[in-house]
């Protein structure tokens, strides 16, 4: 393993991917592409122009 990377680094990491992975897939399941750049941008407030 590199010396940069710390020893649990890698297994973290794996970890990331797996819950990224099973999040993606709850929101396939619920109809959501979640691949879109809309993906969570309900909530977001907008400024107005007045």
């Amino acid at each position: 393993m590199n010396r940069l990377v710390p020893a649990g680094a890698s297994l973290y990491a794996e970890g990331l991917k797996a819950e990224l992975n099973r999040l993606r897939a709850a929101a396939r399941s619920a109809g959501v592409d979640p691949a879109s750049d809309a993906v969570g941008m309900a909530d977001v407030p907008t400024a107005s122009a007045d």
